[in-house]
């Protein structure tokens, strides 16, 4: 594992973390290279550690009790007993024993209790010359990626293949990297990542081509390459592409991470190195039309698996455009049925029922899709069995003085429905000419109106226009008109209380969700 995908791995976990509304401290590894050869030769210690003991102590943490700041003795991991495996650097020996702290920086290892038994490949780069106690950088070769089906030591398999034969090959160049493959678990709800076995890998360049292929672990490697820049390219397997987009990604040595092209430079006696990810290439796709053929938009479509066990993380699922169609891509092989609003909510964006593919209101009579691997996804056409009725509202949102407002958010807030399952509310947004056509079910009334945002640098030279109440403002909401739907209407007009400035259109910073 290079130090580049560890930052790009990093801010993956980081990512979670704050949805989760934790503080994380970034690492950032320091550049230089870190090849198998680059790494072995900036440590002073390489060996493979197996975990055989953790130490636990008592340590004050304060807790939020109620509302009340207290401490708390909670005991807390303060150190881990190896075991040393093997040698390939450094003055240890098979059998020392090593006691490792945890994590006192940024970028230093935590170990966890669960780990007893992992083994790691460690690149140290520590001072002393056996210190009493040791401590792991995080962008050394120490941790798996993440969701590997592996146990640690294995994801280090392209360096140790180089490690356990560097006497033979010592000096010569080195081209390796690792072939990886994910798609969403369904069970977990998380990558499931897998490594990808006997693919050909071509390394062109110098006006050569070269073939490698992956082993058991995934691994390419091809020696005594003459220096000068290579492509890489994996036989991609049908039904899968070269992910290049995701934090899990591909990732190369001498290489611009904002560089999609899989190049890397060779230098004399040096190494290089590319790692691929493959993820899944298909979709389920298709059209939703109402009962007479007319494409329906916004209506969404998710697939459910039909396998016992199913991650609430786990989702498929997309709304259809303006044209009725929709796709939903990266689809785990498995089974799946299709429903359709599974919110089971009537509202004028999905003005009917609860269903399922093709029309049946019982998921048992469901038409089941299979996804297999290298299917490129079925196309389909569902037709919604039907629809209550709607009508359509049509105007303009305008400025005080007759000017029209761009992006402005147009919204009917319905009167109270005795019927929970029934969302009378609609919104819409007005276009480059200040127009909005807007749907909304039929029988129900309410208020119509609109609201911006507006930006107070466009009303630089009329700064007086957004003043209120002495202060300046941004947020303006247009007269609400009594709206009653039981036909449709036209030529409707909403206007701000706010004038343009010298007749320059109003522009909203405010969206449609």
């Amino acid at each position: 594992m290079n130090c580049r995908r560890r930052l790009v791995i990093f801010v993956f976990g980081l990512l979670a973390f704050l949805a989760a509304g934790q503080t994380v401290d970034a690492c950032v590894c320091a550049a230089g290279d870190d090849t198998a050869l680059g790494k072995f030769e900036s440590a002073r210690f390489v060996v493979v550690n197996k975990i055989v003991s953790i130490h636990k102590e008592p340590r004050a943490q304060i807790v939020s009790d109620g509302g009340e700041i207290r401490h708390k003795q909670i005991m807390t991991i303060v150190s881990i007993k190896m075991v040393v495996e093997k040698v390939y650097k450094g003055n240890l020996k098979v059998g020392d024993e090593m006691v490792f702290g945890q994590g006192k920086s940024d970028c230093m290892v935590e170990f966890e209790e669960d780990e007893v038994g992992a083994e790691f490949l460690f690149y140290l780069e520590l001072t002393e010359k056996k210190p009493k106690l040791w401590y792991a950088d995080s962008c050394d070769q120490s941790k798996p990626l993440p969701n590997s089906p592996t146990k640690y030591i294995e994801d280090a398999a392209a360096d140790l293949l180089y490690l356990e034969k560097m006497n033979m090959v010592g000096g010569k160049t080195r081209i390796s990297g690792t072939i990886r493959s994910y798609q969403w678990s369904i069970a977990k709800g998380s990558a499931d990542i897998q490594k990808v076995v006997r693919t050909k890998v071509q390394i062109i360049g110098n006006g050569q081509t070269f073939e490698a292929v992956t082993n058991g672990d995934g691994v390419y490697e091809i020696y005594d390459l003459p220096p000068g820049t290579y492509t890489v390219r994996p036989e991609v397997p049908k039904g899968w592409k070269i992910d290049e987009q995701s934090p899990f990604g591909g990732f190369g040595s001498g290489r611009r991470e904002d560089d999609q092209r899989s190049q890397v430079p060779l230098q004399a006696r040096r190494q290089a190195y590319f790692d691929f990810f493959f993820q899944v290439d298909n979709s389920v796709r298709g059209r939703v039309t109402d009962p007479s053929g007319g494409p329906l938009q916004s209506v969404c479509v998710e697939l459910l698996p039909t396998q016992t066990k199913v991650s609430e993380e786990f989702k498929r699922a997309a709304c259809t455009d303006k044209d009725g169609r929709f796709e939903i891509d990266e689809v785990p092989f498995a089974s799946y049925v299709i429903i359709v609003n599974k919110d089971n909510k009537i509202s004028s964006r999905q003005p009917f029922r609860q269903f399922y593919y093709p029309r049946v209101a019982e998921r048992e009579k469901a038409q089941v899709i299979t996804i297999k691997e290298g299917d490129p996804g079925p196309v389909i056409d569902i037709s919604v069995p039907a629809v209550n009725e709607v009508v359509t509202i049509d105007g303009t949102v305008l400025s005080s003085d007759g000017v029209p407002v761009v992006s402005a958010n147009v919204n009917f807030t319905a009167t109270t429905s005795a019927d929970e399952t029934i969302d009378g509310s609609a919104f819409a947004r007005t276009d480059d000419n200040g127009k909005f056509s807007i749907r909304i079910l039929k029988g129900f009334s309410g208020e119509l109106f609109a609201n911006v945002r507006l930006e107070p640098i466009a009303f630089k030279n009329c700064p007086t226009l957004l003043q209120d109440a002495g202060k300046t403002r941004v947020e303006w909401k247009t007269n609400a008109i009594g709206v009653h739907a039981h036909s449709s209407m036209d030529n409707l007009e909403l206007r701000l209380p706010v004038s343009s400035c010298k007749q320059t259109k109003i522009v909203s910073r405010m969206r449609v969700d």
